[in-house]
Order: structure tokens, then sequence, then C-alpha cells
């Protein structure tokens, strides 16, 4: 059924969040009533090849246009960018700083990202670092999930980020739970 699910705040004053809510059911379809926002994920990375086209790819099936900041990388990460990019309106990038550093200047490209979402008209920006993924908790895309978020008047969402990607090593694990 149409509806939107997720975890709240136990009624017991601690922040715990394990209680399900779920707000739906057969007449519930809020498509129809609010605008489509438009969302950009900022995504930072350096050296991200095994997984940054995965990472890109989720994103835009999410319905996000993505902008990549790359911290100059050393493997094929910008390759991969690039070539997701070529077909693909939805995918800007960049390399960032002007030229590379001998550290990794995170306090700058957060900066950046900042400068990126002043300089842009979208409704909404998400920061992503290259190892995350984010998913709707309710039918449909993050975008979906957010244009609600936004009509009905919030400014922020909360998320649970799991920054990995299960390998075939943790298969047993996660199809055991």
């Amino acid at each position: 059924l149409p509806g939107i699910w997720g975890y709240t705040v136990n009624t017991d004053h601690h922040l715990n969040k394990s209680v399900i809510l779920y707000i739906g059911g057969k007449e519930v379809d809020y498509t129809k009533i609010y605008p489509q926002a438009k969302v950009c994920g900022i995504i930072s990375s350096y050296n991200d090849e095994d997984f940054i086209g995965d990472v890109i790819n989720h994103y835009l099936n999410e319905g996000l246009h993505v902008h990549v900041i790359d911290n100059w990388s050393q493997d094929s990460t910008l390759k991969i960018i690039k070539d997701l990019a070529q077909n693909k309106s939805e995918i800007t990038y960049e390399s960032f700083p002007e030229k590379p550093l001998d550290y990794y200047d995170w306090a700058g490209i957060l900066d950046r990202k900042l400068a990126y979402a002043k300089e842009h008209d979208y409704d909404w920006y998400i920061h992503i670092d290259s190892d995350e993924i984010r998913e709707s908790p309710m039918d449909g895309n993050l975008v979906k999930a957010i244009s609600l978020a936004n009509y009905l008047g919030y400014n922020a969402i909360d998320f649970t980020v799991i920054d990995f990607r299960p390998t075939s090593e943790n298969e047993s694990y996660i199809s055991s739970s």
C-alpha cells in the first residue's frame, strides 16, 4: 500500500528510534498532491573506483541530479565519473581544489559543497560521501520522499546512513538477519 513508514522516537523519553510508524492505507497517494522537488546530491570522492559508479547510478535511479567533487583521485575514479557523465546531463563533476595538495582538504571540500549549492538553484541538496547509500522510507524513489517533506514544510531530513557496500563475504550475514 502507498504510504510512508519509518522509525520514530520512543515515548519513554529516550532518543532510541525503535518504534515503527506507518502513515498510509488504501486511500493514500501523496504523489498526486505535491510538486516534485529538484534535488541534487553532492558527492565528494577520492580513489573510489570500486564503488563510485554504483553510488552515482543509485542516486540517479532515486531521481537526483548528481554533482561529484573529486579530490584528485589517483585511480580511475575520475574516468568512471567522466564516462558516466558523457551521456547523462544529470551528472556534473569537478576536480577540487584547482591543483592537487599534499593533504586531504576536508574543510575545503565542505566549503566547496556549500559554494556549489549557493551557485545553483535546486530545492534540496544532500551532502553525500562516495560510500553512502540513502533510500526512501516510502514507496517510490528518494526524490518523491523529499518532495513530500518539502511540501509539508520541512527543511531537514534525518537519515540512517550505512557506510559500506556489502560484499560476497558478507552475504551470509545479510541473508540470515
